[in-house]
């Protein structure tokens, strides 16, 4: 049986998240004033990926071939974030997460 859960996602151009392997990334939003991606998983595999997020601002370039997850109004409104899975992270090319 799939559940759904959230992590939080910076407020970044770029960044990679870990999730559960077969994740279904269903939208974003705000909370609490953190933007939190929302994902519907199955909660009995314990092995993880890395997807690459992509946040761009309205009028900014972003990157192809990507998924719309959603804009979220930040700040009061004033911070428009247009978040998008550009899918599982090249682990030859992985950001680093320290």
């Amino acid at each position: 049986m799939a559940v759904v859960w959230k992590t939080e996602i910076e407020i970044t151009a770029i960044q990679e998240i870990e999730f559960p392997v077969g994740a279904e990334l269903l939208c974003v939003n705000n909370q609490d004033e953190k933007l939190c991606v929302w994902f519907k998983c199955n909660p009995k595999i314990d092995e993880k990926e890395y997807r690459t997020i992509i946040i761009a601002g309205t009028g900014h370039k972003t990157v192809d071939d990507t998924k719309y997850i959603g804009t979220v109004l930040m700040h009061g409104g004033t911070l428009v974030c247009h978040v998008f899975d550009a899918g599982k992270a090249d682990s030859r090319m992985r950001l680093n997460q320290d």
